[in-house]
């Protein structure tokens, strides 16, 4: 693997490392949080998983740090469109998340 798909790949292996059991029902894991970000950073999470997710950010340094590397990376790509990027870039961004999304 090259380039995003070994960036994604690792992110997602060391999110599910950090993983530790639920000790409560409602107790959000570190998978979970990484599908509900972008409605978290969105303002679209309802109230009571923001609160799960929130509680979940108090326990856990690795998805507090994808949490920041996450606002940092739209800050900085935020005016990033995909006439911006060349063709091969652009390809290689739709397979690296397709892939990290079948994992």
């Amino acid at each position: 693997m090259t380039g995003w798909s070994s960036v994604l790949s690792e992110e997602k292996g060391r999110l599910r490392d950090s993983c530790r059991p639920r000790s409560c029902v409602n107790e959000m894991d570190c998978k979970e949080l990484v599908e509900a970000i972008t409605a978290y950073l969105d303002g679209t999470l309802p109230d009571a998983d923001r609160r799960r997710f929130d509680t979940h950010l108090e326990n856990c340094t690795y998805c507090t740090e994808y949490l920041e590397q996450m606002r940092k990376t739209i800050a900085r790509l935020g005016t990033l469109d995909e006439t911006t990027l060349s063709h091969d870039a652009r390809e290689q961004l739709l397979v690296a998340f397709r892939d990290w999304r079948t994992g």
